[in-house]
């Protein structure tokens, strides 16, 4: 990524936020009527998903809300929390709640909807968020990306090795929210799971985190609607009955977010591989080994 877009999203901080959204759904509508990697990857994961042929509209309502969330959040530090509470609902909130009374709730989270905006919301509705952060190039675009989601009341911990170990004791006996981006796997460690009938690798952290944390195991997938009033967020987040198993459970938090997914296709912001088909196979391996071989390192199992 370029460090240009430092300089772009603090410029976007300063502009009216019906503005800045207004220009991300515009550049939005615009990017998908283009070819590119990044536009065919998306038709690819999401035809997986869809029982009827996706047509051009289709694709740039998913850019529109693709570009628009990246718009939107660099003003999210000047809302207020009257206008981040009436942004988001969620499902399920109550049941949530009760479970966070108990300690820590891992969330597997889908790219959808804006998660920023779903950590601030859920700082004031349902407690304390602690989640990672992926290490992006180049490193001014991280640190904006943690210095946003800290001015937002989140807890950010770095995308390194041995980062599991980290985040399992930083939330360890806390009554906190532990969402983790988890539809594809960036790793080498993943699990293979049937995925809308399709095999895909997604990330293993959330399955594990709650076996190793004996917490609550939950999905979310964020969609969106627009009203007069403007642009709402809703959070669609269910429990999933968990066993202990991990490559069990990960099939069973992806079975649980695929229809919430395929409901609210537009707004998944699935724009890299993730079905096996499409992976690298090479590099998928060459993954697989240095994970292999860091876990021997560690004495992992």
């Amino acid at each position: 990524m370029s460090r240009a877009l430092v300089p772009l999203f603090s410029a976007l901080g300063h502009v009216p936020t019906s503005l800045a959204a207004g220009a991300g759904r515009t550049a939005g509508h615009l990017t998908g009527l283009f070819p590119s990697g990044s536009k065919e990857q998306l038709i690819k994961n999401h035809q997986r998903l869809a029982d009827f042929p996706l047509g051009n509209d289709h694709v740039r309502r998913a850019f529109a809300s693709y570009f628009e969330m990246f718009a939107q959040t660099p003003s999210l530090h000047r809302w207020s929390e009257q206008k981040i509470r009436s942004s988001v609902d969620a499902t399920n909130q109550e049941q949530l709640l009760e479970a966070l009374e108990q300690g820590p709730v891992v969330v597997a989270m889908t790219h959808s909807g804006n998660w920023d905006l779903a950590g601030a919301w859920a700082n004031y509705e349902l407690g304390k968020v602690v989640t990672v952060a992926e290490v992006l190039q180049p490193p001014e675009l991280y640190d904006y990306f943690v210095k946003t989601r800290q001015s937002l009341g989140m807890e950010i911990l770095p995308a390194k090795r041995g980062i599991f170990d980290t985040l399992r004791e930083q939330v360890k006996g806390r009554n906190v929210l532990v969402p983790l981006l988890a539809d594809r796997d960036i790793t080498g460690s993943g699990v293979e799971v049937d995925f809308g009938g399709h095999r895909a690798l997604v990330a293993a952290g959330p399955a594990a985190l709650a076996k190793q944390l004996d917490a609550p195991l939950w999905v979310n997938h964020m969609s969106s609607k627009r009203d007069q009033h403007g642009l709402k967020y809703t959070l669609n987040l269910h429990p999933v009955e968990t066993t202990g198993d991990v490559e069990a459970d990960t099939q069973a938090w992806v079975d649980a977010v695929v229809p919430l997914i395929q409901t609210n296709l537009a707004d998944w912001h699935m724009l890299q591989p993730l079905f096996v088909d499409d992976l690298d196979q090479e590099r998928l391996a060459r993954a697989r080994e240095r994970h292999a071989r860091s876990a021997e390192e560690t004495g992992e199992q």
